[in-house]
């Protein structure tokens, strides 16, 4: 419909359950939209969107964009005893993967990233 198509790129996990990355085409000074459906592994699917947001930095991207359409954790932002925020921390991983910008929507939970 935007008349884009996919990028070509693989994301696994190997044996030992790391996640890797590949990035199978240039994205040097192109703008990078990732979007990031939170499957029931909700871990496994932040670990992917970090290490693809550096591996498309890593290749010299103009900008990276995170689409996702749930934001992991944000249930639990409300600081309860002896807790922590762990949205907070969902955030400032995403920062440092680069610049951020978190722009969070109210009814349906949209976060949109911008990781470089």
């Amino acid at each position: 419909r935007l008349g884009v198509e996919l990028g070509r790129s693989v994301v696994y996990q190997e044996s030992n359950t790391e996640t890797r990355v590949e990035v199978k085409e240039s994205v040097r000074g192109q703008d990078i939209f990732i979007i990031q459906t939170i499957p029931r592994d909700v871990n496994t699917a932040i670990m992917e969107l970090l290490v693809m947001a550096y591996a498309l930095k890593t290749s010299c991207a103009k900008n990276i964009i995170g689409v996702i359409p749930y934001f992991p954790y944000s249930k639990q932002c409300k600081m309860r005893k002896r807790g922590s925020i762990v949205c907070k921390l969902l955030a400032s991983m995403l920062a440092k993967a680069g610049e951020i910008e978190l722009h969070i929507t109210t009814g349906k939970p949209v976060a949109v990233v911008m990781l470089w």
